[in-house]
């Protein structure tokens, strides 16, 4: 017997704001329509679940209230569980709820444990799934189309599925359909009235992340307050490369700038060729960034070893607008300086700021962040001298003309102490650390806890207790033995390095990297000058922290860049959304 019910507003809004009862839309519309010809369907608790179907599509099924007017930026969510890969079932949008099927676009899973895209009649396999494994899909309406991300399973962090520029003008509806398949439906959250965020003054932040031995790739936070970041809910936002494209291999060491309403992004690309080159990616949103046709922006070229560490700023106050766009980059034997008219195409002026001689700066030199103020140019440089690296200074008042060094170079230095071992052990779920000189460290430092070059952890000084013992402000997590050789070490030791700098609460704030052992950090540099007085901010840390687990950026979250602009805030599900991304 074919069954079909309408369930009532107050059914919908005596459940739990995350949809409790999955097949119930969050936003309290006036009803789902769900056809059971089979009585597969059932509520348990806080989950619905479909025990199989009838083996026709449309027999099994579930359509929420449509999305009327094709807004852009509608964000819908689907948590849900398979429990077999032998039968199939689709998740995604239809024209009408009389619809079978999600024909506007769906994930289809098919028997066997592989799904497929299906946009308005192409189908394509996309990947694989496994019974048991909770999945979340978000589809995101636009202007023109969707898009489709998945999360759960491989896919360790939301990815990008299908970009579908179909249907310009219908309503969708959202629909579960199950063939033949079991599944269970944790919440399902469709848009409310009023989904789209309205823009506000803020801060983007895009920074590069790694995990293990995978190539770098950029993501993006974005801030209301210039201090606390959230990251972006689909990073990483500028991937790699496809296969055999230029920067197939990495890409790091962004730089942003806001011009005219429009983001650019530079970066440091590598391919398989080895060569690194400098390439751009623009977003008028913060969210959606598209890599330029004409990449790479600055390429390899001649006998130089690379291109990379590009640092560019557009100087509107330039009368000579075919050099507005300036950029420094790091090429054989020190910074180079570009300067370009539309900031795609670039003219390579020379060397202007070279290696020291036998000095904290003789091994390399990238430069940092540039900052500019009256007619005087501040260039903030890491400098290498064998595994050390510290931050230095050169001045200006015309790219083209002669960089001052400051006499006080490096004007930071990373910790060259800070690097003790453990006088007692230290076990798991314990705080206290006992070495032979707490006087190296300083209270909120960050530190990492390890005993030779695996096993190392995170975590930070919450006080010092005595001349040889701290207090830790998390409780370890793993055993460390003085018979094995545990030590403390600070995040700061031997390496940092500058990245961006913006002024707050009257304090010159430059926001760069910490680097070794086990990851890459971002971390925070502070000064009352713009030439001096530079000192480690302890109490910020290590902002940005890595990903867990097996997160894109589990192992690096560093070389942050940031920039001021209009950002769109966080929805109530963790995704950015706006108004005019599309």
């Amino acid at each position: 017997m074919k069954r079909t019910w309408v369930k009532i507003i107050a059914i919908i809004v005596s459940l739990a704001l995350w949809g409790a009862g999955a097949a119930l839309a969050e936003n309290a519309k006036p009803s789902d329509i769900v056809t059971d010809v089979g009585n597969n369907i059932s509520i348990s608790g806080s989950k619905t679940n479909f025990a199989g179907g009838t083996g026709v599509w449309g027999e099994t099924k579930i359509s929420y209230p449509a999305l009327s007017g094709r807004v852009a930026g509608r964000v819908l969510t689907f948590k849900f569980t398979p429990t077999t890969t032998t039968g199939y079932f689709a998740i995604g949008l239809a024209a009408l709820l009389a619809d079978a099927y999600p024909t506007y676009g769906a994930l289809q899973f098919n028997s066997g444990g592989v799904f497929i895209t299906y946009d308005y009649g192409n189908a394509t396999t996309v990947g694989t799934y496994q019974a048991g494994t909770t999945y979340t899909i978000w589809i995101i309406t636009k202007s023109y189309g969707y898009e489709f991300y998945i999360e759960g399973g491989t896919y360790t962090y939301p990815t990008l599925l299908l970009i579908s520029h179909i249907d310009t003008t219908s309503n969708l509806i959202p629909m579960v359909s199950s063939h033949s398949a079991g599944l269970s439906l944790d919440y399902v959250r469709t848009p409310k009235s009023l989904w789209q965020a309205v823009p506000v003054n803020g801060q983007g932040l895009l920074y590069n992340g790694a995990i293990g031995s995978a190539g770098y790739q950029i993501g993006a936070a974005l801030s209301t307050d210039h201090e606390n970041y959230d990251k972006h809910y689909f990073n990483p936002v500028i991937p790699l490369g496809s296969a055999g494209a230029w920067d197939d291999v990495t890409i790091k060491d962004p730089c942003v700038v806001y011009v005219n309403g429009v983001y650019y992004a530079y970066y440091t690309g590598w391919g398989s060729g080895g060569k690194s080159q400098v390439g751009l990616a623009t977003s008028p949103d913060f969210y959606v960034w598209t890599k330029s046709d004409r990449n790479p922006v600055i390429p390899f070229a001649g006998l130089r070893l690379y291109h990379r560490f590009t640092r560019v700023y557009y100087d509107i106050t330039d009368t000579d607008t075919t050099q507005r766009w300036k950029a420094w980059v790091t090429d054989s034997g020190g910074i180079y300086y570009y300067y370009s008219a539309d900031g795609k195409t670039w003219i390579n002026y020379g060397l202007v700021v070279a290696y020291g001689s036998d000095t904290w700066d003789a091994h390399g030199i990238n430069p940092g962040c540039i900052y500019k103020s009256g007619a005087t140019w501040y260039l903030y440089y890491v400098g290498q001298q064998y595994s050390t690296f510290s931050m230095g200074l050169a001045t200006f008042t015309n790219p083209k003309s002669t960089y001052t060094l400051s006499p006080n170079n490096p004007i930071l230095s990373s910790r060259s102490s800070g690097n003790d071992l453990l006088t007692a052990d230290l076990m798991t779920g314990n705080k206290i650390v006992h070495i032979s000189d707490t006087s190296i460290f300083t209270v909120n430092e960050g530190v990492w806890i390890s005993k030779s070059v695996w096993g190392w952890e995170l975590n930070r000084i919450a006080s010092i207790d005595s001349p040889t013992q701290m207090t830790l402000r998390d409780n370890a997590l793993y055993d460390h033995t003085v018979a094995e050789g545990h030590m403390i070490r600070s995040i700061y030791y031997q390496a940092i390095a500058p990245t961006s700098i913006f002024v707050k609460d009257g304090y010159y704030i430059i926001y760069g990297s910490a680097w070794g052992i086990n990851g890459e950090l971002s971390v925070v540099f502070k000064s009352l000058a713009l030439d001096s007085g530079w000192t480690i901010d302890y109490d910020r840390g290590h902002f940005l922290p890595t990903g867990p687990g097996s997160a894109w950026d589990a192992n690096s979250a560093e070389n942050p860049s940031v920039v001021d602009g209009l950002i769109y805030p966080r929805g109530d599900n963790g995704e950015w959304k706006d108004l005019n991304r599309f």
